[in-house]
């Protein structure tokens, strides 16, 4: 193997294991169809157990578990998904709204159970995809690119080349041609 590609996998090891966090202390694990889909933080839980109808019917608290059971229908699921995401944000508990709606996969990535909007992941704790363009040169050297000024979450800070969320129906390899001709043109 070549020193460029062990010094590559020796990278990416050292990236994973700082990027791994522990669970979070005061969270439940969320389960949506009896899929492990993510960690609700404590703190919502008031807000989740307040739901008026339709939520709170489709809503089960145990002992360190939310269990939310959509419908199988995948358009009939989408739209409860929007509406409690609305409710959420009428409500005060999202900050922003971004547009952009992200398949909600289980953790083993096995199954799309719905589309939500993209600032819902957070609040429910469930999990989002991303991919990253990034070049390194034969000598190793690592090319980034600086972020606009203009962008929301660390502006001015350097950048892989290209890279976003995976949005609701994409493959991986769209989600990264679409984020490069969004960023390089």
């Amino acid at each position: 193997m070549s020193d460029l590609k062990t010094r590559a996998r020796s990278l990416l090891k050292e990236i994973v294991a700082g990027a791994s966090r522990p669970e979070p202390a005061n969270s439940l694990e969320l389960f949506i169809n009896g899929h492990a889909c993510g960690r609700v933080l404590a703190a919502r839980m008031p807000f989740l157990r307040a739901l008026p109808e339709p939520f709170s019917s489709r809503f089960a608290f145990e002992q360190g578990k939310v269990r939310l059971g959509l419908p199988q229908d995948q358009t009939e699921a989408n739209r409860f998904l929007a509406m409690l995401a609305h409710h959420a944000y009428e409500a005060g508990e999202l900050k922003h709204w971004r547009g952009e709606l992200l398949d909600v996969r289980d953790l083993a990535e096995t199954v799309v159970l719905g589309q939500a909007e993209r600032t819902f992941f957070r609040f429910m704790g469930l999990t989002t995809y991303c991919v990253h363009a990034a070049a390194v040169s034969a000598d190793g050297r690592i090319h980034l690119a600086r972020r606009s000024l203009r962008k929301r979450v660390c502006p001015g800070l350097w950048d892989s080349l290209a890279g976003g969320m995976v949005a609701a129906g994409e493959s991986w390899l769209e989600s990264l041609r679409r984020e490069t001709m969004e960023e390089a043109g």
